[in-house]
């Protein structure tokens, strides 16, 4: 069998590929139903099919080393996107989607615990079933299993953390947008445009916009020099929190740092950050994250999963659609937003935040966006969420052991 290893960076440029891939695909074909499938999904997919044909020649081996990394580094770029004084504009949304959420992460939990004893799972196994891979992410079990690794075994089980939030990742990619467009269509939903002042407040945070701003070496130089300066402190504390026992990931380090230093910017008026640069940094880096993310899942490995953990993967879909669905779309009015913010829901309640922007923003570019409902979404998945579940965590790993 042939050996395919990749470095670092041939794993980044592996990733660029893929993103290429996909839009000479998507522009070749002009596929109606990959419509609202992003690119680098199609590549992705397309690379995913063909390790698994290939999967008796050839053997590729990837360097992930850049994944926690890169995470770090889009959260501190949305941090920076993120206005403390734009919160009490949206503050009903992000309240609502908020309570939704808690009550997934909850009861993806319960599950985990419930049917993996049901049958017959360790404890540690059940618990990386949970809301540590599906809400959290390859960064919370990446941050967890460094914080529980000095006290116990934990061989094996941060690939099946990995794999699970591969497998949702791959699932909200494929059917996310379609099945919120479906109900868009079932339930004749129409967008109401009606932006108020407020709105576009928010918007200019959100999408990080600038009036006659210009992009010089300096601006560049001071914007990443910060994102990078940030994003590193981020993850040294992390790795210390890790050596006292405590799993916080960087992502939420970053993102806080970040919109703390955003809200100092705000006050004083004397920011070096250029937001036309962050929102193409935004935008490459999530495009890497999501190859990276591609390039994670191997088939052939997952089907060597038991049935047991299948069979818990399949509870956990079945409970995020259905939840997103009945709680979270009736929360917000059985309505175009109440869509959209069930379409952000289940981005970050089966994979990642990144997920819930690809998919909201396929949504807005087909029909309307909403800032308001967006901005929550960015608020609840990127920050609020997170704090939530590392509580639960804790709580859930202190009555397993």
């Amino acid at each position: 069998m042939l050996l395919l290893k990749f470095d670092l960076i041939q794993t980044i440029a592996f990733a660029c590929f893929l993103y290429i891939l996909g839009i000479y695909v998507y522009d070749y074909f002009r596929m109606e139903s990959s419509a609202n499938i992003p690119p680098v999904i199609i590549g992705g997919a397309i690379f995913v099919i063909a390790r698994l044909l290939l999967k008796d020649k050839i053997n590729f081996e990837f360097d992930f080393t850049f994944l926690v990394p890169s995470s770090t580094i889009f959260f501190t770029i949305i941090g920076f996107g993120i206005s403390i004084d734009s919160f009490k504009v949206a503050k009903r949304e992000i309240a609502y989607l908020l309570a939704s959420a808690v009550g997934l992460l909850l009861l993806q939990d319960v599950v985990s615990f419930f049917l993996g004893k049901l049958l017959g799972l360790s404890p540690l196994v059940s618990f990386m079933t949970g809301s540590v891979s599906l809400t959290g992410g390859i960064g919370t079990v990446s941050s967890f299993i460094s914080a529980i690794e000095p006290f116990m075994d934990t061989k094996g089980v941060m690939e099946i953390g990995i794999a699970f939030c591969s497998l949702g990742i791959l699932v909200v990619s494929l059917m996310g947008t379609q099945f919120c467009a479906r109900v868009i269509k079932r339930h004749n939903l129409h967008s109401v445009q009606n932006t108020t002042q407020n709105e576009k407040h928010i918007s200019q945070f959100l999408f990080l916009e600038e009036q006659n701003s210009k992009v010089t070496l300096e601006s560049i130089l001071m914007t990443l020099f910060q994102i990078c300066f940030i994003a590193g402190v981020a993850i040294t504390l992390s790795h210390y929190f890790a050596t006292l026992g405590y799993a916080i990931p960087s992502i939420l380090i970053a993102t806080i740092f970040a919109i703390v230093l955003r809200w100092c910017f705000d006050k004083t008026s004397k920011s070096h950050i250029s937001h036309k640069i962050l929102r193409y940094c935004a935008n490459f880096n999530l495009m890497i994250l999501l190859a990276l993310s591609m390039m994670s899942i191997n088939l052939d490995y997952l089907t060597t999963l038991s049935l047991p953990l299948l069979v818990i993967f399949l509870a956990q879909v079945a409970l995020a659609i259905a939840w997103c669905y009945f709680v979270t779309f009736k929360l917000f009015g059985s309505n175009y937003r109440g869509v959209l913010a069930m379409c952000g829901h289940l981005g970050f309640g089966l994979g990642i935040t990144e997920n819930s922007l690809v998919e909201m923003g396929n949504l807005s570019n087909t029909y309307e966006p909403d800032y308001k409902v967006t901005f929550a979404t960015l608020i609840v998945a990127a920050f609020l969420i997170d704090i939530v579940n590392v509580y639960v965590l804790y709580l859930y790993f202190n009555l397993i052991y």
